[in-house]
């Protein structure tokens, strides 16, 4: 799980940007970077957030998108561990724990000191109109600067199928 600065340029664009990004249940403010990242730093939110279980950084993508993976940076190092799921569907009701069944895309289970740019990938392609990163709050706050998430969007007949349905 390491960070390839050329990928995301290769991969094309964020599918991230432009959409709503919550940290614990509150929406932070998003800018996008020269280099396709989206700013989100979750550190300005430290002090209005608080844990019990777990810390998370959900995206709305708004619609049905094809996830293949999410790149992440943060200064501090070590972060772990930390899980990646995906649904069509969130319960808000259920806090922290609204993403325990979704399924999992990746995950980085053990510590590594000096890791500071995280880089998951779906093991294969997954249908959803949510990504969550979650870390264990016992372990200490989820500092989280930028992310890349890679999808793309699904034909609306797709879409309104899912929502009519």
């Amino acid at each position: 799980h390491y960070y390839h600065p050329n990928v995301a340029e290769l991969q094309g664009h964020n599918a991230a940007i432009y959409k709503t990004v919550w940290f614990n249940n509150r929406e932070v403010s998003n800018t996008a970077t020269s280099g396709g990242f989206l700013n989100i730093d979750t550190n300005n939110q430290a002090s209005y957030v608080d844990a019990t279980e777990y810390y998370y950084v959900l995206v709305d993508l708004k619609l049905l998108h094809t996830i293949s993976g999410v790149d992440f940076q943060s200064p501090t190092s070590g972060q772990y561990p930390i899980h990646v799921r995906v649904s069509s569907s969130y319960d808000s009701s259920l806090g922290e724990r609204a993403f325990i069944n979704w399924p999992l895309c990746d995950s980085l289970e053990l510590s590594v000191s000096s890791l500071t740019e995280y880089s998951f990938t779906c093991s294969s392609v997954m249908l959803g109109r949510y990504l969550v990163l979650t870390k264990s709050a016992d372990l200490g706050f989820f500092r989280v600067d930028q992310i890349f998430v890679f999808a793309e969007e699904c034909k609306l007949e797709l879409n309104l199928k899912v929502f009519f349905a």
